[in-house]
């Protein structure tokens, strides 16, 4: 799986580049734990419940289609009316390929957590394409008419539908309420439930793969239908929140033609004195320069929504400033990515009080295989540190990992009245179909536990000082040692004999093979890109490969285990290296960066191969336990002109017994 990282936790890797930390304020864990009742000197108190590894609560899909991803989406809303918050969790398409439209499996709430028999539901969608499926699905609730029922919002590549919800919910989602007008060339990236005019009906925001957000005012009973269009922005828009306090809400847009500018434009209720287009403010009342923004809720208690920034592969928190009616100019928090978890804050929820101990701002933000639990106290003035993290230890294990999907995460609130709100997490299954079916958690609130392994560490914001000159200058490209170390994990799989990992010769045979998995992290820390021009440019660099009917360049990077003498027991096969700023390793690296037609990375970035990507692995089938070393090498045929000051190969020494694997100082 490739996706495009860029800002994160975790263990930082002690560059030999040189590189010099900045001046770091003291974390903010919030306050120590002081245990669920403490009791006296004499009483050792009770045990309250803690933060754990063990869900309390779990489903599974059902694996009836094969190819769906079951928990890549969930939501969660009172759709039957009865009280309760039901849970939804999407089952869409795992791939582009196949044309299935996807399901919706809706949990019924009860006294404490959720049924475990679903009503499940097969969608339809209604697009020109011969293609249309339920790809990319998306699932969200609100309120659009104001009755007792909560209503649903379900978007895939291929349209946006509205469900009213009801008493009989196998027959909520056989009609929908409302689907967007679409054409043969419309393609849809977003599509949420919000009240953006503060009349208490939740609006209905689209945006589309072309750049075009239209806002639908929720009109029930209305001439032109349920929904009205009333106005069209240029932009991918994002909920900001209520950040004025007037009940309507708010939204981030790109501002084009200004580059790296984004803008928050205010909701409009009926009677604002405010200069309106819609119900929205005509032109943003705040400003910022970042490549992305996303509102969170309020997390130091002045009742204002914050908001992350993207920018050069770091995510930036900016505390709400009502002098300027928007955020800080400056970062209270800077996040760079962990290759071995990467993409950070792709995904996030406010959880209340989920840790004992906190005020009712925790938070948590998901990366690739995993979800980190923040605890900030009243007054966030500084760096936060996470006081957990599922799955808890800073590297791979496989009885705890979470596979290599970005998780969906929800907050329930409390679900089981222990005082504690509760997180629901989906997690499908990868797209190659391992780690199946997906599945879907609930995760208790609690106490933080004593634990054997180090806390869950984020990376420090890091300056590396790289003389950047792109005209002179030369790539400098090495290995990240700690994240093959953080990554490494043995797994058994079966492959047909026809398979493309046997007729690429990434395993010598069919059946059942013993694989050592890890994670590659290519660094370029040199002072100009390193780029690899294209097949057309350069076909001697490439090999096209019938299986994935696609380029692949190869001798680029290579890996072996060695025994104690220095022989080669397994090669691995990787070809299919192409070249993309993924992680960013110094926060004063050079901006994101492509460098089509050709591939590349930037000083300062990464491009990052996690350990479930076809063939990154070594086979040991036939390999003795023992202790080994593991070589990942890269760029050794000298395809790219560097300058050489670093390495470009990285070793591990490691211990293979059965089926587990021990790194060895």
């Amino acid at each position: 799986m490739r996706i495009r990282g860029a800002l994160t936790c975790a263990v930082m890797l002690s560059l030999s580049a040189g590189c010099k930390d900045d001046p770091t304020p003291q974390p903010d864990a919030g306050v120590p734990d002081a245990g669920a009742d403490a009791g006296s000197q004499d009483d050792a108190g009770t045990a309250g419940p803690t933060l754990s590894e063990t869900p309390r609560w779990e489903v599974e899909g059902d694996g009836l289609e094969p190819k769906e991803c079951f928990g890549r989406g969930v939501a969660l809303g009172d759709v039957n009316g009865d009280g309760r918050r039901d849970l939804l969790v999407i089952s869409p398409p795992c791939t582009s390929a196949p044309t299935n439209p996807g399901r919706v499996m809706v949990y019924p709430g009860e006294a404490s957590y959720f049924s475990k028999t679903p009503v499940t539901s097969k969608l339809s969608w209604v697009h020109p394409s011969p293609r249309t499926s339920g790809y990319q699905m998306t699932v969200g609730t609100g309120d659009v008419d104001g009755d007792a029922y909560a209503d649903v919002v379900v978007k895939s590549y291929y349209g946006v539908s509205v469900y009213k919800g009801g008493p009989d919910l196998s027959q909520v989602f056989a009609q929908p309420l409302f689907r967007v007008p679409d054409s043969s060339t419309t393609r849809f990236s977003i599509g949420r439930l919000l009240d953006v005019d503060g009349d208490g009906l939740d609006d209905l925001l689209v945006s589309t793969f072309t750049g075009s957000t239209t806002l639908y005012r929720a009109t029930p009973g209305g001439k032109e239908g349920p929904f009205t269009n009333v106005r069209v922005l240029s932009g991918y828009a994002q909920p900001a929140g209520d950040t004025d306090g007037d009940g309507a809400q708010d939204l981030l847009i790109p501002l084009y033609g200004e580059e790296n500018s984004q803008g928050l434009f205010l909701g409009c209720k009926a009677d604002s004195t405010r200069v309106c287009d819609g119900p929205l403010t005509t032109q943003p009342v705040w400003k910022g320069t970042a490549e992305s923004l996303r509102g969170i809720p309020d997390l130091n208690g002045d009742g204002r929504p914050e908001v992350l920034a993207g920018l050069r592969g770091s995510m930036r928190l900016h505390l709400s400033d009502a002098s300027v009616q928007g955020y800080s100019a400056t970062p209270v928090w800077t996040l760079m990515d962990d290759p071995a978890f990467p993409s950070i804050a792709a995904q996030s929820a406010s959880v209340g009080t989920m840790a004992e101990g906190g005020t009712g701002h925790d938070f948590v933000l998901a990366s690739l295989g995993r979800v980190y639990l923040f605890r900030p106290t009243q007054d966030v003035s500084g760096p936060l540190e996470p006081v957990w993290s599922w799955p808890r230890a800073n590297r791979l294990l496989p009885q705890t990992m979470l596979g290599f999907t970005m998780p969906a995460v929800a907050s329930p609130g409390d679900l089981d009245g222990d005082g504690f709100d509760d997180l629901v997490v989906g997690l499908s299954q990868e797209n190659n179909g391992t780690r199946a079916p997906g599945r879907v958690r609930v995760y208790g609130g609690g106490a933080v536990p004593d634990s054997e392994e180090p806390a869950p560490a984020l990376m420090p914001t890091k300056t590396c000082g790289l003389p950047v000159d792109p005209v002179n200058g030369k790539p400098d490209l090495t290995v990240d040692r700690d994240v093959i170390a953080r990554t490494l994990y043995i797994e058994r799989r079966s492959f047909a004999a026809d398979s493309c990992e046997v007729r690429e010769g990434c395993v010598p045979a069919g059946g059942e093979r013993r694989l050592l998995r890890f994670t590659t992290s290519i660094m370029n820390m040199g002072t100009a890109p390193a780029v690899v021009p294209s097949p057309e440019e350069r076909p001697d660099l490439f090999v096209y490969d019938e299986c994935h009917q696609h380029d692949h360049l190869v001798n680029f990077a290579g890996y072996d285990l060695k025994d104690a003498s220095g022989n080669s027991l397994s090669v691995g096969r990787k070809q299919g290296f192409y070249m993309i700023d993924f992680t960013q390793y110094c926060a004063d690296g050079t901006p994101f960066a492509w460098y089509d037609p050709g591939t590349g990375i930037s000083p300062g970035w990464s491009d990052v191969y996690t350990a479930d990507t076809a063939c990154q692995w070594l086979d040991v089938t036939d390999t003795p336990d023992g202790d080994y070393t593991v070589r990942v090498g890269v760029d050794e045929n000298h395809i790219i002109d560097e300058l050489d000051a670093l390495p470009n190969e990285a070793t591990v020494k490691v211990r293979l017994k059965g089926d587990t694997v021990t790194v060895l100082p």
